[in-house]
């Protein structure tokens, strides 16, 4: 099977292996030390700095990866998209994931809410791979700085998150600008 690694700019670094048929099988590897989990202190419901943004057409997709984060991070979702450029710019969160819509007319409506967004903080975003239409993935790749394809595997977005996290409480206290995340 070959190895690879992709350095993803401002993130870490991203192992794979190919196991071919298209299939990679990924891990993370921060390029600062993560905070994991186990060290991760809970959340209290009026701590809402710093907290990530969700994203998704779909109530249950939404539901699902607040509940899985919710525990170690302050977390705010957002299921309308006319609601999402103010919920960006209000929030400036850490960590965007955006869960895009399957048809391509509204990714490209969530596509140029992204492009306008003030602060570009990292987009993760979680989709449907359909090589039908490049101009759209380009457009993906184009706002987004890490592409998830779907079905979403729980336990690396949990991974992602904690690394990404980490480096962006690393990045902010070593400039003094913001206290450490809960």
């Amino acid at each position: 099977m070959p190895r690879f690694t992709v350095f993803l700019p401002r993130l870490s670094l991203l192992t794979g292996t190919s196991i071919g048929m298209g299939i990679d099988i990924f891990s993370l590897k921060a390029m600062t030390t993560p905070v994991p989990h186990s060290k991760a202190k809970p959340v209290s419901q009026v701590d809402r700095t710093n907290a990530i943004l969700i994203f998704s057409p779909d109530h249950d997709i939404a539901k699902s990866l607040t509940m899985l984060l919710e525990e170690h991070y302050p977390i705010e979702a957002e299921t309308n998209l006319a609601m999402l450029e103010e919920h960006i710019n209000r929030l400036d969160p850490p960590l965007l994931l955006v869960d895009l819509y399957p048809l391509p007319p509204d990714i490209l409506k969530t596509v140029e809410v992204l492009k306008r967004r003030k602060n570009k903080n990292p987009v993760v975003m979680f989709h449907v791979f359909r090589n039908n239409r490049p101009e759209i993935e380009q457009a993906i790749r184009n706002v987004s700085d890490l592409i998830l394809y779907k079905p979403i595997n729980a336990e690396l977005v949990s991974e992602l998150v904690s690394v990404l996290m980490a480096i962006h409480f690393t990045a902010r206290t070593e400039s003094g600008t913001e206290a450490p995340l809960q």
